[in-house]
């Protein structure tokens, strides 16, 4: 009984050395070196064995680290190259070139550590989900076309790391960011982009149609707006949106939570709902074009400067910050709907018009109030201001002025009788 236990102990101590050497095998170190800057050639690697980058293989695991003599290095793909796990952890920069790297078929991260700065120009093509964690301390660039070979990815960016993207996402692959601080300036397809972390400066990438964008977290500004037929859902309780550029008409935009910043005009057609935890901020000179709205459905619109809407609709008891700004003019078109609206940040009274003519179901005097401060209209009818409220002195401050007056009729009396003696 005893004999066949350790029989089968030592079996199971077999296995398991099998793997960890099948494990060992599995990884190939590039050494480099050489005038010859190829990823199949056997030379370049420590144990001169290359690893195995045919359809049947699948790929093999390729470290990339700090055992050539010297750097930069340049490692050259030509054709279509299976690669398993891919990780550059090195002081030395890293550019991978030429072919086309063919991802995994299960969800697999290629690794980027190490302070050196590293490029991936060669073009990748998804199997799977594929995901490159930059954790480097360096500046990783990827120039490479992006693009489905059997699967849609998605394709992500993670890590803490500085990530320059200036390739191309092609036909259907989906996009995430989780995390890291990435530029993108290459143009994104027709996927589906999801945002959830990171500080995210994005070019001109959504300039065209048809684009769905989900903003969950993170820093993010859209420097090239929006073009016509964009969604934008935005959800994000710590993070935010801001677009510098214009916004085509037909976008739909929709702030869930968190906040959303609009610096350029947005074209007829288009659309704003803002929920309750959502924030719509208009910088100064924001206007929308005709037929455009924005719908305030327990959420908060924000202004500063001169900002122009046509048509804000009113589904739930909702908040207009005006931010202490003496400059901020808030003029709307067309009031509908039976909500409230609370205007807080106030600093005079001709902040906010209305056109009473285009709103004839909405009453200023009941539906708006003033930090809580029933409002009333102006000369016209056409601006909304609040109720004057006579100011009440604090406690402390009546009190104080009594004293003061006490003083004085003292001061007085004693003076006077000085000059009777």
């Amino acid at each position: 009984m005893h004999a066949k236990r350790r029989v089968m102990q030592w079996g199971m101590v077999w296995v398991v050395l099998c793997l960890m050497a099948a494990t060992a095998s599995a990884q190939k170190e590039w050494k480099g070196g050489g005038s010859n800057t190829n990823y199949t050639t056997g030379n370049n690697w420590i144990g001169n064995v290359a690893p195995a980058s045919s359809s049947g293989s699948g790929g093999e695991h390729a470290l990339f680290g700090n055992a050539p003599v010297s750097g930069p290095q340049t490692v050259s793909f030509s054709g279509n190259v299976y690669v398993g796990q891919i990780t550059i952890n090195s002081s030395l920069s890293y550019t991978l070139t030429g072919g086309s790297l063919i991802a995994p078929t299960s969800a697999s991260t290629w690794t980027v550590a190490g302070s050196g700065n590293q490029t991936i120009a060669s073009t990748i093509r998804l199997r799977d989900a594929l995901t490159i964690n930059n954790t480097g301390t360096g500046v990783l660039n990827v120039s490479s076309t992006v693009s489905a070979w059997s699967g849609s990815g998605p394709f992500t960016l993670a890590g803490t790391g500085v990530t320059n993207f200036s390739g191309s996402i092609n036909g259907g692959v989906d996009f995430a960011i989780t995390g890291g601080v990435n530029t993108i300036t290459g143009n994104i397809g027709s996927g589906v982009i999801n945002i959830s972390g990171g500080t995210n400066l994005i070019g001109n990438s959504f300039s065209g149609g048809g684009k769905i964008l989900n903003i969950t977290g993170g820093d993010n500004t859209i420097t090239g707006g929006l073009g016509g037929g964009a969604e934008i859902t935005v959800n994000a309780t710590g993070g935010n949106l801001v677009i510098d550029g214009d916004i085509g008409g037909g976008a739909d935009i929709h702030v869930s939570e968190g906040g959303l910043t609009l610096n350029g005009s947005v074209a007829s057609g288009a659309a704003v709902l803002v929920d309750s935890g959502g924030t719509l901020l208009l910088t100064d000179g924001v206007t929308f074009g005709g037929g455009s709205t924005v719908e305030l459905n327990g959420g908060t619109l924000a202004a500063t400067g001169t900002v122009s809407i046509p048509n804000v609709t009113l589904t739930g008891d909702s908040v207009i910050d005006l931010g202490n700004d003496p400059n901020a003019q808030l003029d709307i078109g067309s009031i509908s709907g039976s909500g409230t609206i609370n205007v807080i940040n106030y600093v005079d009274t001709n902040q906010i018009s209305f056109n009473p003519g285009g709103s004839p179901s909405f009453n200023p005097e009941q539906q708006v109030t003033f930090n809580g401060t029933p409002a009333t209209t102006g000369p016209g009818g056409n601006t909304i201001i609040p109720v004057e409220v006579p100011v009440v002195p604090e406690p402390g401050t009546a009190v104080g002025l009594g004293l003061l007056g006490l003083l004085v009729c003292a001061d007085y009396y004693r003076r006077r009788n000085r000059q009777a003696a």
